[in-house]
């Protein structure tokens, strides 16, 4: 049996139904007519979108954001996404852990953020980014390939640029070194091991704070 054009179109449109139904049936309605389907980027509005996690239908206790936003230099972040998050969850009712926006702007680029949530039903937020301020420091780096340094200018394999002049990480590259693959693999790595700590007592939080709005629920329905 053979699918015609039209037919293939009528099943694709139903599959994608299928699952928009499944993660919000009643905020979600695929067109009928099979010839259009709207797709939006949700890089237009926010380029680290976490509004989806924020909905009360996902209840959400703990978000780990990983933050591949391109910054101006290596030593100037904005934290726009941050900033367009909180307020996009402000001008839509959604709970988002308090910032002060002014210094946020002006503070100094870290590897780890973290915006915990007030009460029980605002999740804590782990933000990470791709500085290269912790790892780049450490001396003496063995990195996980061969490594031969004349290929990085006689640098060390931790020293590179991520967004400043000189990166090879630009938006548009969609191709890279195994070289250049492995350095922001070992980065990232680097980021988040480092923070360990930080992620499992903020696991514990969230998970004390999931049993106190069960225990909660459950006298209500006493």
């Amino acid at each position: 049996m053979f699918l015609t054009e039209r037919s293939l179109k009528n099943k694709q449109q139903k599959y994608l139904q299928k699952l928009l139904n499944e993660l919000e049936p009643s905020d979600h309605d695929v067109p009928d007519d099979p010839k259009k389907l709207s797709v939006c980027d949700a890089g237009i509005v926010q380029n680290v979108n976490v509004e989806a996690f924020l909905r009360k239908s996902r209840i959400s206790d703990l978000i780990i954001v990983f933050d591949m936003n391109l910054y101006k230099n290596d030593k100037d972040f904005d934290y726009m996404p941050v900033i367009q998050s909180a307020l996009h969850a402000s001008k839509n009712g959604l709970p988002f852990p308090k910032i002060q926006i002014r210094r946020l702007v002006h503070e100094a680029p870290a590897e780890f953020l973290t915006f915990e949530g007030y009460g029980d039903d605002c999740p804590t937020i782990l933000w990470f980014t791709l500085c290269n301020k912790s790892f780049k420091a450490i001396e003496n780096y063995e990195p996980k390939i061969p490594y031969d340094a004349t290929v990085n200018d006689g640098r060390p394999f931790n020293d590179f640029p991520v967004f400043s002049d000189g990166t090879n990480f630009e938006t548009f590259k969609l191709e890279y070194s195994e070289l250049h693959f492995q350095q922001l693999h070992e980065l990232m790595y680097h980021n988040v091991t480092s923070c360990m700590p930080y992620i499992k007592h903020h696991i514990g939080k969230a998970v004390e704070r999931k049993i106190r709005r069960e225990e909660h629920e459950a006298q209500n329905d006493t």
